[in-house]
């Protein structure tokens, strides 16, 4: 058996120098991730939209204003659930296996840890090892909030 992975709870604190959530309490739990291409076929005629909808789209605000526009590129999806099933944290990865994004992140809600999806049925999603998402998503977060914090 697996040693518990250890999971860090994101409290919505800010640094006000750094602009990125502060890690302050740490627990142990064995958080599932699992492996699914579902919503990986978004093509050209999903990402039309009806006048009606760009007007809605620019009054209200976006759910995933940096990522969005990145989610038809995903052809694979890493999923962080808790025990109900429930979306925690996401990663999609592009063709060439790199993560183009990562949610909740900033002021990108996800697109499944913003769905009311659960992915309860088991043995019908791919398993991956747990070590090897928190890997990724602590590179990319790194990335990421050292770009914001160049304004990029």
């Amino acid at each position: 058996m697996a040693d518990p992975v250890l999971i860090w709870i994101r409290l919505n604190i800010v640094r006000r120098h750094e602009q990125r959530p502060l890690r302050l309490v740490q627990i142990e739990k064995q958080m599932r991730v699992i492996a699914t291409n579902l919503g990986t076929a978004i093509g050209p005629e999903q990402q039309r939209r009806s006048f009606l909808e760009k007007i809605i789209r620019a009054v209200l605000p976006a759910a995933n204003p940096d990522t969005e526009p990145l989610f038809a590129k995903v052809r694979l999806w890493w999923i962080e659930i808790d025990d109900a099933g429930t979306p925690q944290r996401e990663l999609g990865f592009g063709a060439t296996k790199e993560v183009l994004v990562a949610s909740p992140l900033g002021e990108n809600m996800g697109y499944w840890t913003d769905s009311p999806m659960e992915f309860t049925a088991e043995g019908e999603y791919e398993p991956v090892d747990p070590h090897a998402f928190e890997g990724y998503w602590a590179k990319f977060e790194a990335i990421w909030w050292a770009a914001h914090a160049r304004g990029e």
